[in-house]
């Protein structure tokens, strides 16, 4: 009797589940990394693009605004350069009519 015993408790009747077991545990193991790592990847890209959505027209409204800015310096700079040209040359010609 023990040694039917014996025998069948190393007969793969008792050794299928303990291998289902550890499949089932690495295939859990496996779709638990699988996720965690399509949960980054996922995270990365939503961060990616939100960063895209968020800098990039944040970017572009910066450099449009550094841009007019920098229209508006250099356009106030040659309206008064061409205001002082215009004030000096009229005030010399008006000193050169009144010194005749």
């Amino acid at each position: 009797m023990h040694k039917r015993n014996a025998r069948i408790g190393s007969s793969p009747l008792e050794i299928a589940p303990i291998v289902v077991v550890a499949v089932a545990i690495v295939v859990v193991v496996v779709v638990a990394v699988v996720g965690v790592l399509v949960g980054v990847f996922v995270v990365v890209v939503i961060v990616v693009v939100v960063a895209v959505v968020v800098v990039v027209p944040v970017a572009v409204a910066v450099v449009a605004a550094a841009v007019v800015v920098i229209a508006v310096v250099v356009a106030a700079v040659v309206v008064a350069a061409v205001g002082i040209l215009v004030y000096s040359h009229s005030s010399f010609s008006g000193l050169a009519s009144l010194s005749e």
